[in-house]
C-alpha cells in the first residue's frame, strides 16, 4: 500500500512498503517522486537506502505501470536487472493514477 505526502511543484511523492505487499528481500521501504514532462513523458525515481536508487520512464496499460526505460543508480539498466520488489512501486503508481 502506498502512503501519500503533499506532491511539491507538479511532483506526486508518496512512501512503498514492498514488504506489506508481497515483496520480500527488499527494503523496508521506497520513497517514490513520479512527474510528467513537458511532452507528457512519465517518470518515477525512487530512493531505496541501501537498495540504492532506481528511476524509469513508463506508461500506462491496462491499469497498470509498464517500464519502458529503467536506470539504476544512475546507469541505464535492462528490464531484467529491475528488482523484483519494483513491482510494489508501479502497483502504488497505477493505485494513485486510476483512483483520481
Amino acid at each position: 500500500m502506498a502512503t501519500r505526502e503533499a506532491p511539491t511543484n507538479g511532483v506526486e511523492e508518496f512512501r512503498v512498503e514492498p514488504a506489506a505487499n508481497g515483496y520480500s528481500g527488499g527494503p523496508g521501504y521506497v520513497l517514490v517522486q513520479v512527474s510528467e514532462g513537458v511532452a507528457g513523458e512519465k517518470f518515477a525515481i525512487l530512493a531505496a537506502g541501501d537498495e540504492g536508487r532506481y528511476s524509469f520512464d513508463f506508461r500506462f496499460v491496462r491499469g497498470g505501470v509498464e517500464i519502458e526505460r529503467a536506470y539504476g543508480n544512475g546507469k541505464r539498466i535492462e528490464q531484467d536487472e529491475v528488482p523484483k520488489w519494483v513491482g510494489a512501486v508501479k502497483s502504488g503508481i497505477a493505485e494513485k493514477a486510476f483512483a483520481r
